[in-house]
């Protein structure tokens, strides 16, 4: 088989796994493109097979596992954007509107932030620290970080 036989298998096959994801495709795609590199010298389907089969094997035995762990670590990393923010202080920026609605700082980035149930509304200025309790899309769901602060009435 000629060469860029080869390399034009290989390249569909490293397209195709954009759409699989699985990284067999890839691996075996990667053997193709390799094996286009054998078949320069030796154009026989005699020995470029049997080197397509053993890079395909020793792809899918070895390089696939790696790269699915390396993926999947990353993945459980730990968590990433605003659910790395919870528990972290933030300092409002702009006071809570009557809905309970304003904006903090937490590590140098303003967002927009959204006051726990129960607590006031009006009782905090610029400046003031609050708690990080998780995150509604890109709005935060905030708490003062001092718990004897004003509390709304009836709670």
């Amino acid at each position: 088989m000629a060469p860029w036989l080869w390399l034009l298998l290989g390249v569909v096959l490293l397209a195709l796994e954009t759409v699989s994801g699985t990284f067999v495709l890839a691996v075996v795609g990667g053997a193709a493109v390799l094996t286009a590199v054998v078949a320069v010298p030796a154009r026989s389907f005699a020995v470029t097979g049997p080197a397509f089969a053993a890079l395909s094997l020793l792809g899918l035995l070895f390089l696939r596992p790696l790269l699915l762990a390396r993926i999947r670590g990353a993945a459980a990393a730990g968590p990433t954007n605003v659910a790395a923010l919870t528990g972290r202080t933030a300092r409002l920026v702009r006071p809570f509107d009557p809905q309970g609605y304003g904006r903090v700082a937490v590590g140098g980035e303003e967002w927009r932030a959204h006051l726990a149930d129960g607590w006031t509304r009006a009782a905090w200025g610029e400046g003031a620290s609050f708690t990080v309790l998780g995150a509604e899309g890109v709005t935060l769901e905030v708490c003062p970080e001092d718990l004897g602060a004003a509390r709304a009435p009836g709670d």
